[in-house]
């Protein structure tokens, strides 16, 4: 967790910083069970040796990458909420309301999908 805390510390702007390290409260506390790291000079997230979710900061937003299936099960909520998005990942803007039950709910899915999961990175397919 350290490695995260300088990583919020190093991020320019003060209310970025705020916004973000609250976000990374909220995550910790709601999800104890989740083991923070710091890889590729990013914060993520991981359960019993594989990864649930990721994050980078930006000038105006912070990313959310999520594993890719867990991706494309809530792309039609991430557009619903009109975020912002790519191909494998979605954008929250600094000084918006951040949608809390969407990450709740995306965590919470990733942890029951990848029970049985051992390696970092889930190797199956969307949709099997």
């Amino acid at each position: 967790m350290e490695q995260i805390l300088e990583y919020i510390e190093r991020i320019d702007d003060p209310d970025n910083r705020l916004i973000f390290g609250d976000f990374i409260n909220w995550l910790t506390t709601d999800f104890p069970e989740l083991k923070p790291e710091y890889k590729w000079n990013q914060p993520m997230f991981t359960h019993h040796g594989t990864f649930i979710i990721g994050f980078s900061v930006a000038t105006k937003h912070f990313t959310v990458a999520p594993e890719m299936r867990t991706f494309e099960h809530f792309l039609p909520q991430i557009k619903a909420l009109k975020l912002k998005h790519g191909k494998k990942t979605f954008q929250l803007q600094f000084g918006k309301d951040i949608p809390y039950d969407l990450l709740r709910t995306i965590i919470a899915h990733t942890l029951e999908d990848k029970q049985t999961v051992t390696s970092f990175w889930d190797k199956r397919k969307v949709g099997e």
